[in-house]
């Protein structure tokens, strides 16, 4: 097995061998069944092989396997610099990684007959041919202008084509080993799920049915799909039920490769049982998505292109976009949208949708940027976040359009919303005005809560509450109620740029031991630190770190906290508190085993002393 984790006991060590072996016999078990299916009546099977973890690992279980594939097919795009056999740039990873992927599996088939060797086609794309080739049976097949889809579904269907044209009848792709084995998507990395395995494999399972456009696509070229790690009983059930989040991924344990041929840095990792079960040139690869491996996205020359090359001047958007808000109630983000849009509106005859009903400007029954039917997750059709109807309560604005997203991310947040309780909703939409309220109604949950809103707002009271975290939220304001519960022992507060916080508000948390303010970007968190001192006889641990951006306004004397008695840890780099290093005398911070301080400290991190005499 290639294991590349470090710092793995003999159980740990042996529990990643079994799973890596079973999952590598279990994909095995699947090729072989894919072969055995398509082996009659004229078939020819082909893999999708974008060089990722998943299309390289399904190619060497095809090789161990001894199953024959006709062909793999690679998309590329290039740089238009670079169509006339240039070679000012390096290939695109997909490439790179594909081609000694493809040459590994030749090498290493029964055969030695170059006719049985499987073809590699790699189809070189420029963004003005993938645009101009695709959009349109891409928009028509999928009904929908947004970018989030297009983007991926373009390479997609450029490699269909080529199947299509090498006379392939059926074709394997690696969708769903993301969503079993948490490759991608960021909140299986969350540290909230640190300690709590059991909401990160609850997350997991409501995760692992999300749809995919490749059965679409594939329809539109008369070709079969085999998805071998949706396939319920050899798959699905199995991860589901017997891997964890310690089988799956790690935060710290794991080198991986960013680009071909590059060097091995610590990362993020997921799919750790396919990592290991095979050991393939990409099995320690990063995870990209397919438009940015494929190059579509190195430098941004498919962004680029939308906006200076298909034809639709600064103004024309501008104006367009004005035209479309006023007159259709449809919000365009991007040329890439109103590029899309026009083509969606020639296909269907206008803003008509095959299945989905379109409602009149501000009917809260429609998506709040183009009036279709909403979705439960994200609208599929524009890329709107539905349950961002909240006005920004609920999480920040959309991101801007050139943002490498992608639907998994959206899932992300919207799966999020789900997470949270019908009473706990009910509460925040107490505070929104009844049209937000009638928009946010976006899946069951909210359904539910929008209900429940009608009635006087209850007090919001939670007794039993241990751990509390408050994590990108957009609170624009004070929020008392989130700070009064008499049992809580760790707060945690991530990226809330607008919250107004204060210390003198922890009165509310006599039971605080744990402080963690990071990433906040927040000129309203104020305060000194001789508020604390309420917490004197239960703190263990103070973290205020924002050192990107020092814009907190706490002040104090880091000596105002020196006789805690059970203070272990103190971190205030993101504060401008003052004092010196050498007024701590013995007796001060009985507890203390880690202390970092800004430079506005004597002696704290990065200060200059102007003498050697005062050090």
């Amino acid at each position: 097995m290639e294991q590349r984790r470090k710092g793995l006991d003999a159980a740990s060590i042996g529990r990643a061998d079994g799973m890596a072996t079973e999952c590598r016999n279990r994909l095995m078990d699947s090729i072989k069944k894919i072969s055995s299916q398509t082996s009659s009546g004229g078939r020819k099977l082909g893999l999708f092989l974008s060089g990722g973890v998943d299309s390289s690992a399904i190619l060497q279980a095809a090789a161990l396997s001894n199953v024959q594939l006709d062909a793999a097919i690679t998309v590329v795009i290039i740089d238009p610099s670079d169509e006339e056999n240039t070679t000012s740039r390096r290939s695109p990873d997909d490439e790179l990684y594909a081609i000694e992927a493809a040459r590994l599996y030749n090498d290493g088939l029964l055969s030695d007959s170059d006719t049985h060797k499987m073809k590699h086609s790699i189809v070189k794309l420029s963004p003005a041919h993938l645009i101009k080739e695709y959009s349109r049976p891409t928009i028509k097949t999928l009904a929908l202008w947004g970018y989030m889809e297009t983007r991926n579904s373009l390479i997609i269907s450029a490699a269909f084509h080529e199947a299509s044209k090498l006379g392939l009848t059926d074709i394997i792709v690696g969708d769903n080993a993301d969503e079993l084995f948490g490759g991608s998507y960021d909140c299986y990395f969350h540290e909230k799920y640190s300690n709590d395995h059991e909401a990160w494999k609850e997350k997991r399972n409501s995760m692992a049915e999300l749809p995919f456009v490749t059965q679409k696509l594939a329809t539109e070229y008369g070709i079969t799909v085999h998805q071998p790690f949706t396939n319920q009983d050899i798959f699905v059930q199995w991860v589901l039920n017997e891997t964890s989040r310690n089988d799956c991924v790690t935060t710290d344990k794991c080198e991986l490769q960013s680009h071909f041929g590059g060097a091995y840095e610590v990362q993020n990792c997921g799919k750790l049982p396919l990592r290991e079960a095979f050991c393939t040139v990409a099995s320690w690869r990063r995870m990209d998505w397919i438009f940015r491996g494929s190059g579509a996205s190195d430098g941004d020359i498919l962004v680029d292109h939308y906006n200076t090359s298909v034809g639709i001047s600064d103004d024309e958007f501008q104006s367009e976009q004005a035209e479309y808000v006023a007159e259709k109630g449809v919000k365009l983000k991007s040329k890439e949208h109103l590029h899309n849009i026009r083509i969606f509106q020639k296909v269907f005859g206008g803003l008509v949708h095959p299945t989905k009903e379109r409602y009149p400007i501000g009917d809260p029954r429609g998506c709040v940027s183009c009036c279709f039917e909403i979705d439960e997750q994200f609208c599929h059709l524009c890329d709107e976040n539905t349950h961002d109807c909240l006005s920004g309560f609920w999480r920040s604005a959309p991101p801007a359009p050139t943002e490498r997203r992608n639907m998994m991310h959206l899932a992300d947040e919207a799966t999020a919303a789900e997470e949270v309780s019908v009473d706990e909703v009910a509460i925040i939409f107490g505070y929104l005005p009844h049209p937000d309220i009638m928009r946010a109604r976006v899946c069951t949950t909210w359904r539910d809560a929008a209900k429940k809103t009608l009635v006087p707002l209850c007090d919001f009271r939670v007794d039993s509450l241990r751990v509390l975290h408050i994590d990108t939220l957009s609170l624009n304001g004070r929020y008392p109620a989130l700070f009064n519960f008499p049992l809580l022992e760790k707060l945690f507060i991530w990226g809330c740029n607008h919250l107004k916080f204060g210390f003198d508000i922890l009165e509310g948390l006599p039971s605080l031991k744990e402080l963690k303010l990071y990433g906040n970007n927040n000129p309203h968190f104020a305060g000194n630190l001789k508020s604390l001192r309420v917490l004197k006889d239960t703190l263990e641990k103070v973290e205020i770190d924002d050192s990107l951006n020092m814009r907190t306004k706490i002040k104090g004397d880091f000596m105002d906290l020196a006789d805690f008695p059970l203070l272990k840890e103190l971190n205030l780099r993101g504060t401008k508190v003052t004092g010196d290093v050498r007024d701590i005398t013995e007796g001060d911070f009985p507890a203390l085993d880690r202390l970092f301080l800004p430079n506005t400290v004597a002696g704290g991190m990065g200060y200059k002393f102007q003498n050697i005499s005062d050090i």
